[in-house]
């Protein structure tokens, strides 16, 4: 590999097949490569460099793919899994490669089946440093492509864990679920917790809204002796509405998190501070430390077990 560094432009979709076949011969070690859904087909066809990344794997090239895999380009992707490791990330967009960290490449946005008409390279180490950090990040991101592939072709489920920080985001998503609900939602609510405080007319009434709406939603609610359904928004429709249940835990909850868990498929869980160490200015407290947002059937099993234990212990509260 050159280290002259140097930038440089090149025309046409013959010099850059021509250019790209030069600079992926001298791979040694590894390529990264990030490639848009449409630029998939493009790849596959280019015979030349598709065969010459097949002998680079079999001479103990390290590859790595990040697309976006979509049923339109699942058989040129299947093709490319020949070659190395394929992750999936959502409406990733841009062409580029990166040839043993040393080495980058870049095209123009390409429509599906056509080729590229202009590619940028460069050897700049900074630059390539830059983009091989860029790749990374992605890279961690992004999916196992087995996980999309078995999406697409079985209709699995999406699994995902997130964590989030930003209460607005965190309001977002509470909203979200709420109002997403279908049949049940379980909540955790320790009294003691600020982001409860702070927020809680805001989830009152979107329960309101969602039970009022949606008659057939159970909804049960578990806190410590210090909640009392008379001073909530729903006090209202505690009588009239069945399905609706208060209970409280005849010890003090612990733990600051909110357990919001529904339809025993998504789970938001808020860690949040204690009031109690800022008894007198809490509002002003920043209350969040982290959400976990998720609907991996081990993360919400584990939350929902941790519900059922606080609820089988717990006693309805008849205030």
């Amino acid at each position: 590999m050159s280290h002259s560094y140097n930038t440089e432009i090149v025309y046409g979709l013959d010099a850059i097949i021509k250019r790209t076949l030069k600079r992926l011969s001298k791979a040694n070690k590894k390529i990264d490569v990030c490639v848009s859904a449409a630029a998939l087909e493009g790849t596959v066809k280019a015979k030349p460099i598709f065969d010459l990344i097949v002998l680079l794997k079999k001479n103990g090239v390290s590859i790595r793919y990040i697309t976006e895999i979509t049923p339109q380009n699942l058989s040129y992707v299947k093709d490319l899994m020949k070659t190395g490791v394929f992750r999936h990330m959502d409406e990733i967009k841009g062409n580029y490669s990166i040839v043993d960290g040393e080495d980058y490449q870049a095209t123009a946005a390409v429509t599906e089946g056509e080729g590229p008409t202009e590619s940028v390279l460069s050897t700049a180490k900074a630059f390539v440093e830059q983009q091989q950090f860029v790749f990374e990040m992605l890279w961690r991101k992004a999916i196992p492509a087995n996980k999309r592939v078995r999406e697409i072709e079985e209709g699995a489920k999406r699994e995902f864990i997130e964590t989030v920080q930003d209460k607005t985001e965190i309001d977002k998503i509470i909203s979200h679920l709420i109002s997403s609900a279908v049949e049940e939602i379980d909540i955790v609510l320790p009294t003691n917790n600020s982001f409860y405080k702070n927020g809680k007319e805001f989830l009152f009434s979107l329960l309101e809204t969602s039970i009022l709406n949606h008659h057939e939603i159970k909804l049960k609610i578990l806190s410590d002796n210090e909640f009392s359904a008379k001073n909530s928004n729903l006090h209202s429709i505690v009588h009239t509405h069945q399905p609706l249940e208060f209970r409280s835990v005849n010890e003090k909850i612990q733990a600051q998190t909110i357990i919001i868990i529904i339809d025993g498929e998504y789970v938001l869980a808020v860690d949040s501070k204690d009031i109690s160490v800022y008894p007198d200015n809490f509002d002003e407290v920043d209350d969040v430390n982290m959400a976990i947002y998720s609907n991996s059937e081990y993360t919400v099993m584990s939350y929902d077990s941790i519900f059922e234990n606080l609820w089988t212990r717990s006693e309805f509260n008849n205030s």
